[in-house]
């Protein structure tokens, strides 16, 4: 059984479950390939022992710093800070019209074709190749 940990950010500090606080650096460090800011629910020890979710804005230039706590072992810790929604890091589907999908398709084609024809037409003028 893991301490709670103290996550400390810009705008202060939070304590929630060490797993929770790994999850999020663990995310945060992958924010920057896939993601400008996103937001994130997660569960926070308040200071009357209370625990509330709290809204944290991260972005590729967030700064989390964590460090266990002192005192005891929290033994309800996976049900009183469960672990928190991440939003899907990298390519997301946006749903178009019809038209939309027929105009992109066909510039696809477009693209296809020239490549192709650059392609036949450099094979071509290589002196080295091979019938």
């Amino acid at each position: 059984m893991a301490r709670m940990k103290r996550v400390t950010h810009a705008g202060g500090s939070i304590v929630t479950g060490s797993a929770v606080a790994d999850a999020l650096l663990d995310y945060a460090t992958q924010m920057d390939r896939w993601a400008k800011s996103v937001a994130v629910d997660i569960a926070v020890l308040e200071d009357d022992g209370t625990v509330n979710v709290h809204t944290i804005l991260l972005g590729s230039a967030s700064v989390l710093v964590t460090s266990e706590i002192d005192g005891p072992v929290d033994i309800a810790e996976e049900s009183r800070f469960p672990m928190p929604v991440f939003p899907a890091l990298g390519a997301v589907a946006v749903p178009m019209s019809q038209t939309e999908a027929d105009t992109s398709a066909e510039k696809l084609s477009h693209v296809i074709d020239s490549i192709e024809a650059d392609h036949e037409s450099a094979e071509g003028d290589d002196p080295h190749r091979q019938p």
